[in-house]
């Protein structure tokens, strides 16, 4: 599938979406938990105008986008359930990978610290580690190169680019095999309640408005699958 995802870094993930109808669930989908969701159900409710004005009047409220911003908004305290499980695992990583050391003791604590990690010992945090290096490596890579094309000119700054596109690409192959790799060695259902129950909450994701014609579900399965 010939697509091109654009990742960014941190709080704020913003991809590019697609049109598509689907059957609308119900709001609580029964007596499902926020990581027994299917993509369908996700989505379908993700995309639901009068539930994403919703959600956005409560982002504006909070003061995480502006009223004229035309980003879909989903809040992790707020709608958990609509995240997609990629989503968690970009997220996830800030407890490795951030700068500030402060930040990352932060996030070790909330998240790894909580009632869904408990059952994986107190050396999960290590042990996932060794699971998502390549994952971590990917994304160190490619911040990396991002933050020296800053100053970077000319020749100089056309072969950076390249070599940053490169690393990016890199980023959703070694996710989705580290998602695999996290879900087998702990258990698929345990590992999605942790991200769902520990990491969602105070996420802020942003998705454009959609547009074209091709399925968010194909899509979505398609970046599941290693963009490939």
């Amino acid at each position: 599938m010939g697509r091109s995802l654009g990742i960014s870094f941190g709080f704020l993930i913003a991809t590019a979406l697609c049109s598509c109808a689907f059957a609308q669930p119900e709001k609580h989908q029964g007596n499902k938990r926020a990581w027994e969701w299917t993509r369908e159900e996700r989505i379908a409710r993700r995309f639901d105008p009068s539930e994403a004005r919703a959600r956005k009047e409560d982002a504006v409220a909070q003061g995480h986008v502006a009223r004229d911003s035309d980003f879909n908004v989903v809040l992790g305290d707020r709608d958990p359930e609509l995240l997609m499980p990629w989503e968690l695992m970009d997220r996830l990583v800030t407890a490795y990978t951030w700068r500030d050391d402060k930040v990352k003791e932060r996030y070790r604590r909330q998240w790894f610290a909580s009632e869904a990690a408990r059952q994986f010992g107190e050396d999960f945090y290590s042990r996932l580690q060794e699971v998502l290096l390549p994952f971590l490596d990917a994304t160190s890579e490619a911040e990396r190169l991002q933050a020296g094309m800053n100053g970077a000119a000319g020749e100089s700054d056309a072969g950076s680019r390249k070599q940053w596109q490169e690393a990016n690409h890199a980023i959703c192959p070694s996710r989705a095999k580290a998602l695999s790799a996290a879900r087998e060695i702990f258990g698929r259902a345990a590992f999605d309640r942790f991200l769902y129950e520990a990491v969602a909450p105070g996420a802020v994701v942003l998705t454009s408005t959609p547009s074209g014609t091709s399925s968010r579900a194909e899509l979505e399965a398609w970046i599941e699958g290693g963009c490939r």
